[in-house]
């Protein structure tokens, strides 16, 4: 049975190529290389992946604006058995690799050694002492040999605990303990203290100055704030306390609605699909500024502002202009968030994956998003953040040249799945009319749901009307039908909930005299 090694690359730049060259060498060594990728994002310690990762593969120049330095390096001490692999230029090497060996990372490489197999190797194996010994051109290590255990540290430990209510005797025997010490050996022997000894070391100064930096590198919620919701924490006994790690950003599912062509239906499969979800869970749905805005006008939000007197928090717009963002202000109807783009403010022209990310966790109390795509997946904020989707829609127009136009885009799709992207079809507007046999026979997939078409009667009288298709009667009858078995794939039974009271209040853009 062959092994398997799982490598998340955290390069700048894209690595499909190198990566596939890494799996041959690999694949003849009989390892299953199986690699992820997260780019320029320098929230890397709220990633879900380390927490099984064998290995993090990152680049000096994730960020051009701000390089990982050895600092940096040091937080990623608190994911066990993870071997940090970091390629750093050679400008570095002499100033750098003293520090690196210092800090117990035997493992990094310079880029004038940055072959496939010495990669490999580092992947694999890593270097032990002597070898990162020998590889950073380290002569003299004595003063260097920081990660050896501390001589005396279990009879000083006793020591403490017999005189734990005299701080000079304890600060008198930290000193000899400690006299030879650098702040290195000091920031060790507290990650390797007992938590009750560690609180009776706070009063001496140098212990709490490496204390007080290690607190100060884990990742608190106010920083993963920006980018979302904490869907659990990992804790660690070390520096006196139980400190919680935050491991990954997601605490809610997000599920991408995407259309495979133009006026496929991504936005009434979104806008519907949330008010069927929304009787058993809170949903947001949330429209980027990537797509020409739909779903403010179609809801009839510019009639209710302007009936209520009430003010459209624009998220994507704040986040564009990095302004601080206040929660809680989605506008809310039929039990649902909506986080969509004001038609009358600017045209966003430089939208990244980092303002995506943002902009998909700026709801804090719903356990599902759906976020309409459109035919944007290719786009490069959605690009870089596929894997914090648990799944896309693909809707697909059943009218034959519109999918047979679009056959890249089903390849596409297609390769995601391949790659492990959970991705699943709705047809939408079936009707008697679609050969179905044939169009399955070309598209090649298992459709999760036929979507009926829906009268237009129906449909532009709700938008005239302003509420959801959904809250008609009529529609709402073929409606859940469709959508029964993908409400129920997307909802887990531990979020299940009574059906919700249902709102029926109505408004529109066309104000009344």
């Amino acid at each position: 049975m062959k092994k398997e090694l799982s490598v998340l690359i955290a390069f700048s730049n894209s690595m499909e190529d190198a990566a596939e060259r890494l799996r041959e060498i690999c694949e003849s060594q009989g390892i299953n290389l199986k690699v992820s990728y997260k780019v320029t994002d320098r929230k890397l310690l709220t990633d879900d992946r380390l927490k099984t990762a064998d290995c993090l593969f990152i680049q000096e120049y994730l960020d051009n604006n701000d390089p990982v330095t050895v600092d940096y390096l040091r937080n990623f001490d608190i994911f066990n058995n993870l071997r940090v692999v970091c390629l750093f230029t050679e400008e570095q090497r002499a100033e750098y690799s003293r520090i690196l060996y210092a800090n117990g990372f035997y493992d990094c490489i310079f880029q004038n050694d940055a072959t496939y197999a010495n990669l490999v190797n580092l992947f694999t194996q890593g270097r032990n002492k002597k070898q990162a010994q020998i590889y950073y051109g380290i002569k003299d290590s004595a003063a260097l040999d920081v990660y050896d255990s501390v001589d005396g540290l279990d009879e000083f430990v006793s020591f403490v605990k017999l005189h734990m209510d005299n701080k000079d005797v304890i600060a008198e025997k930290f000193d000899e303990l400690t006299r030879s010490f650098n702040d290195v050996q000091i920031r060790l022997l507290v990650t390797e203290l007992p938590s009750e000894v560690s609180e009776r070391l706070l009063h001496i100064d140098r212990f709490k100055e490496q204390y007080d930096d290690i607190k100060s590198r884990i990742v608190t919620g106010d920083d993963v704030r920006a980018v979302g919701r904490l869907k659990s924490v990992r804790e660690k006994q070390v520096v006196g306390e139980t400190v919680k790690y935050i491991i990954p950003v997601t605490g809610a599912k997000n599920v991408g609605v995407c259309s495979l062509s133009n006026s496929a239906g991504s936005s009434f499969i979104a806008m519907n699909l949330a008010a069927a979800l929304s009787e058993y869970i809170n949903i947001s749905v949330i429209e980027p500024p990537i797509c020409t805005p739909y779903i403010y006008d179609t809801l009839g939000i510019r009639g209710y502002l302007a009936e209520t007197d009430a003010t459209y928090y624009p998220f994507a717009h704040y986040i564009d202009e990095d302004k601080n963002i206040e929660y809680n202000k989605e506008f809310r109807y039929n039990n649902i968030s909506w986080v969509v783009t004001d038609p009358d403010l600017q045209k966003v022209t430089d939208w990244n994956f980092y303002k995506m990310i943002k902009l998909m966790y700026v709801s804090k109390k719903t356990s599902l998003s759906l976020i309409d795509i459109g035919t944007n997946i290719v786009h490069d904020s959605i690009k870089g953040v596929l894997e914090q989707f648990d799944m896309f829609l693909v809707v697909i127009d059943p009218f034959v040249t519109q999918y047979m136009n679009n056959h890249d885009m089903l390849l596409y799709f297609k390769k995601l799945q391949v790659e492990g992207v959970n991705v699943e079809f709705i047809i939408n507007k079936f009707n008697g009319g679609v050969d179905k046999k044939r169009m399955l026979d070309y598209l090649d997939i298992k459709p999760i749901t036929y979507v009926p078409f829906i009268s237009p009667d129906y449909v532009y009288g709700a938008a005239y009307d302003c509420v959801l298709p959904y809250e008609i009667k009529e529609v709402r009858q073929e409606l859940e039908s469709a959508f029964g078995g993908l409400v129920e794939k997307l909802i887990p039974k531990e979020l299940m909930k009574g059906r919700s009271v249902r709102s029926n209040k109505k408004f529109s853009f066309f104000r009344r005299k």
